[in-house]
């Protein structure tokens, strides 16, 4: 099935979909069953990548290329994260939360994870169970002294306890309130959150930085050089030397750390697209000109990678 990302590339996808129920939890209610439609695509090498949604008004293409999307914002955060710190606390300074603010009780969320890790558990033992059943076959004897008759039999007594064990964590869940007011916790429990808009700007500096990487890499796509970012993160390892020319009005940079002649000719091009933005360097009056050493004088520096 053909799909246009967002620049606009005409991509084709292998797809399925299928109904499938899902088991949620209701909280202090019963378990609702779900059903949902399971989207699976079919990757080059021959794995599928499976995703649920819920809006049945949408054709297949258009949900399937809305969840891919996806896939490319995730990949934005996890390198925003890794290279820009974009989720570290610049300010560490915390507030009491607003009394009057509902927050959710430390005893419920208690009791509902453990009935969580309940679940998990008794869905990992029925799925051992079943693995056990199918292997001993439709004629298995339950009376059976092999290991593998003792293992279902001792399963099946951990699932019943367990069972037991969840539905006491689901009474006692039911048996407080689930949300209340942040003002009626007191001492370990008091809640405090980091202050609002502490790492705003910095976040925003951090963007635009990215959006400049971006456009930096794609023209160095054009100038052929696979992995523009691996390439820029050398970059800023890189020697160079800031050379003022007063007389000409200009500020030289000058690279010198690069590996070999194939980067530098990567830098060439990159440079004369740099320098064609006349930067002027901010509180002076030098425009500012990227380049590399002429060939052979400059001293090579092995990079750490």
């Amino acid at each position: 099935m053909p799909w246009a990302s967002g620049r606009g590339r005409i991509r084709r996808f292998f797809l399925a979909e299928r109904l499938a129920e899902l088991t949620v939890d209701g909280g202090t209610k019963s378990e609702l069953v779900v059903v949902v439609r399971e989207i699976r695509r079919l990757m080059p090498g021959g794995k599928q990548a499976a995703f649920v949604a819920a809006d049945f008004n949408l054709g297949l293409r258009e949900v399937a290329g809305a969840m891919f999307s996806r896939w490319s914002q995730e990949i934005f955060f996890k390198y925003m994260i890794c290279n820009f710190k974009l989720v570290a606390l610049s300010v560490r300074q915390s507030v009491d939360v607003d009394p009057e603010e509902k927050v959710v009780n430390p005893r419920w969320r208690e009791f509902n994870r453990g009935h969580k890790e309940k679940k998990r558990q008794i869905s990992a033992r029925r799925h051992r169970a079943d693995e056990i059943k199918r292997k001993m076959g439709p004629e298995m004897d339950t009376e059976d002294d092999g290991d593998e008759a003792r293992e279902l039999w001792e399963l099946e007594n951990e699932i019943e306890s367990l069972i037991q064990e969840r539905e006491g964590l689901k009474i006692k869940r039911r048996g407080v309130r689930r949300m209340f007011k942040a003002g009626s916790l007191e001492g370990k429990d008091k809640l405090q959150t980091v202050r609002d808009n502490e790492n705003l700007f910095l976040n925003l500096i951090k963007m635009i930085v990215y959006r400049g990487e971006s456009r930096t890499g794609m023209v160095l796509q054009m100038l052929g050089c696979q992995r523009p970012r691996s390439f820029l993160s050398e970059l800023y390892k890189a020697d160079a030397a800031v050379i003022p020319d007063q007389e000409r009005g200009i500020l030289k940079v000058r690279v010198i750390g690069m590996t070999n002649d194939a980067a530098d000719a990567l830098l060439a091009g990159l440079f004369e697209e740099l320098n064609m933005s006349e930067t002027i360097y901010p509180g002076t009056d030098l425009r500012m000109v990227f380049e590399v050493p002429p060939h052979g004088t400059k001293k090579r520096t092995k990079l750490t990678s």
